[in-house]
């Protein structure tokens, strides 16, 4: 897209702005079918009577509202003409403030009374009152010239957009839009349209999506030759109400009722004021001579613009061929990918079924194409596993998340157990609901069975064993320890419970906890085996043991094994004495016998 069909795209969107503006009688009725000025009510006047002064917001957003030494705008116009009317006191807030600052504080009722250009969605209008809309213009997307072509907002993916904090745009984006990177300023102080239309033109973001009228009267007032319109949006009109203290529906009634009285003089003189279109009457022969010249240049440029268009256009469609090409072949490439995958794929639909699946997947189940496709999901799964599996499928149709993760048991066709990874992701529709599944399934049985070996033998060795997790809680007790010690999961099932009863003396447990400690983080260091440590623990019927602790390192998890060397050190503990008993009997006949020798002589 050249510069020539930017500008024409900026002016007709421009134009069309302008003359929604300055022609609101189609909007709203200015005045009763009497003709009439409407007529206030008791409470109204009541409201009017109290002397309320009204204390008013003013951001800076040209030509809506603008702060920048002197308070003027098109709603300061429409604010204060509505104000004069009825003589209603008002005051401008002279603190800085945030928009997100500005709506905290109107929500409170506390320093803001009025904003007077918000707009209105159902989480505002949940803790402020609005008036009629009263400035209407669209949402566009604002790049720089010569950037990559953006024909919608869904080729911004992956971009940086500009977004003012707290602004409506900014939720929008965020909650329709995941896909595009936000650049989120938070606009104190001067005009964040302002400071969003210098980042695109410096560079440092992409686009900026914001309202027209507000964006090109910037980019023609501070000289940003380098942007341009792009393309429009996919949402609602940027129309412009006046936001109100919810405690204050009186005020709102008087401005929409003084809104509805406005003649379409009385509106034109406010926009033209911002937005001005004039018009010379009457004709001369200069006149029509400067007339049909300019009329003739006009044709002259045209025609060579729209030769220049033309080779535009020319290299724009080669372009986009080339693109349809490299698609076509990235499909291909895709679908080669999708068939010849070493894991099973499958595309499903909440209320068709199977939309697609590839031959992975069909032959990891034992059954030929066209059997797959007579069997549901559910018909495959597990009885025990399928509970789990629609629990998370729920999820995702009720929007509380969009993928999953899980081991899950499936029903082989020759009837074994087979054991499955699955990752599932959710592609929803504009609404919200989901169009769609993308599932990958990987079959981990080989690993499963020989994780299910493993803790066979863990649970039927002879010696006393642990399993602990990553996170350092116990997965479970073997036979031999239970029978020796006592303890079991249901007694014991995380790290601290374990230190607690194995080691009832703190002074002793925070001696055996610091030692493993460091052991264990030694052998991370330098990649040995942990040495075997040698404590006394305590087991459930209180008595103690001096235990010999190895760990052995596994996929995540570590078993520690324990070897009971209570009777062993016991039975030194006699041998040394009965040594000792030896001793003592040797050297006492060794003196009875020299004592003997003494007595002969």
């Amino acid at each position: 897209m050249d510069g020539f069909y930017q500008s024409k795209l900026i002016c007709a969107l421009f134009l069309s702005s302008l003359l929604l503006l300055l022609l609101p009688v189609n909007l709203y009725s200015l005045t009763d079918q009497e003709g009439s000025i409407l007529s206030l009510t008791e409470a109204e006047q009541h409201w009017l009577e109290q002397k309320n002064i009204v204390k008013i917001r003013v951001g800076s957003a040209p030509p809506f509202t603008s702060n920048k030494g002197k308070i003027e705008g098109i709603a300061i116009d429409y604010l204060e003409s509505i104000f004069r009317q009825h003589n209603i006191q008002y005051k401008y807030i002279s603190k800085k403030l945030s928009w997100k600052e500005a709506l905290e504080a109107i929500k409170a009722s506390q320093t803001v009374d009025l904003l007077p250009t918000a707009k209105i969605t159902a989480e505002r209008k949940r803790d402020m009152l609005f008036t009629d809309e009263y400035i209407f213009s669209p949402w566009v997307i604002f790049n720089r010239k010569g950037s990559s072509f953006v024909g919608t907002i869904n080729d911004l993916s992956e971009k940086t957009v500009c977004v003012p904090n707290g602004y409506v745009m900014h939720g929008l984006l965020k909650e329709k839009y995941p896909e595009i990177n936000l650049n989120v300023i938070d606009a104190k102080e001067g005009n964040p349209a302002d400071q969003c239309l210098e980042l695109v033109a410096s560079g440092a973001v992409d686009a900026y999506i914001g309202n027209l009228s507000i964006g090109t009267y910037l980019i023609q007032h501070n000289g940003y030759a380098s942007l341009k319109v792009a393309a429009p949006t996919p949402f609602d009109n940027h129309n412009q109400a006046m936001a109100v203290r919810s405690d204050w529906p009186e005020l709102v009634s008087i401005i929409n009722k003084t809104l509805s009285t406005f003649t379409q003089e009385q509106h034109s003189q406010i926009i033209n004021k911002w937005l001005t279109v004039r018009f010379d009457h009457g004709i001369s022969v200069a006149d029509i001579v400067a007339w049909v010249l300019g009329v003739a240049a006009v044709f002259v440029v045209i025609l060579i613009l729209g030769y220049f268009w033309n080779l535009s256009l020319k290299k724009e469609i080669t372009k986009r061929a080339e693109a349809e090409l490299g698609l076509r072949n990235s499909e291909e490439r895709s679908r080669k990918y999708f068939e010849l995958g070493l894991i099973g794929m499958a595309i499903t639909s909440p209320e068709k079924g199977w939309v697609e699946f590839n031959n992975t997947l069909h032959q990891m189940f034992g059954y030929s194409r066209e059997e797959f496709c007579q069997l549901t999901w559910a018909e495959l799964t597990h009885p025990e596993s399928l509970e789990t599996d629609l629990v998370q499928f729920n999820r995702v149709l009720a929007g509380e998340i969009d993928s999953y993760s899980l081991d899950k048991r499936f029903i082989h066709k020759d009837g074994s157990t087979l054991y499955a990874e699955i990752s599932a992701s959710a592609v929803r529709k504009t609404d919200g609901s989901v169009d769609y599944f993308v599932a990958l399934v990987q079959d981990i049985s080989e690993r499963k069975h020989a994780e299910e070996e493993r803790e066979r033998i863990i649970l039927n060795s002879p010696v006393p064993m642990v399993v602990f997790d990553k996170q350092g809680d116990i997965l479970l007790f073997n036979k031999k320890f239970t029978t020796q010690y006592g303890y079991t999961i249901g007694d014991i099932s995380t790290a601290n419970e374990w230190w607690g009863n194995v080691y009832p003396d703190l002074t002793y447990r925070k001696e055996v906890q610091t030692t493993w400690e460091k052991a264990v983080a030694k052998a991370k260091a330098t990649g040995d085996e942990i040495e075997s440590q040698v404590w006394d623990m305590t087991s459930k019927n209180g008595l103690k043991h001096t235990v010999e602790f190895s760990m052995v390192p596994m996929e995540n998890m570590s078993v520690i094994c324990m070897v009971d060397t209570t009777k062993r050190i016991s039975l030194e503990k006699q041998l040394r004495q009965t040594h000792k008993m030896e001793a003592i009997g040797t050297m006492a006949g060794g003196i009875a016998h020299d004592f003997n020798n003494l007595l002969s002589i």
